[in-house]
């Protein structure tokens, strides 16, 4: 198994010239602190910068899919309908720029019945 978080995020060179770090170097740690809106802002930015982080990180397998387009439809669905929705989905995640782990030299029926068959045994 090879798993890849990503490359390191520096927290200290992402608050560089936005906050002034020095103000708490003598405030204990353990104490509850009542941010500033500047600080407020800095923590949603860097919030929002690592999910994007960990989106471009992202790895979605055939079966992920399936299992979208099977939960939006909880009465069932015919396997021509599945197939369908499944790989009209596929082109908008991938339009979307996620990275999808689709064997392109296979045929999507192939793809889409190996990943099922994984999942029942």
């Amino acid at each position: 198994m090879h798993v890849y978080f990503g490359t390191p995020v520096s927290v200290r060179e992402l608050a560089n010239g936005r906050i002034q770090r020095n103000q708490y170097n003598l405030i204990p740690r353990d104490l509850p602190l009542n941010l500033s809106s500047e600080l407020q802002e800095f923590v949603g930015d860097v919030a929002h910068l690592l999910v994007q982080l960990q989106e471009r990180s992202l790895v979605l397998s055939p079966w992920s899919l399936m299992a979208l387009v099977l939960l939006q439809n909880p009465d069932g669905v015919d396997w021509n309908m599945f197939t369908h929705k499944t790989l009209h989905l596929r082109t908008l995640t991938a339009q979307l720029g996620a990275q999808i782990d689709w064997p392109a030299q296979l045929p999507d029926s192939e793809v889409m019945m190996s990943s099922m068959s994984c999942i029942t045994l």
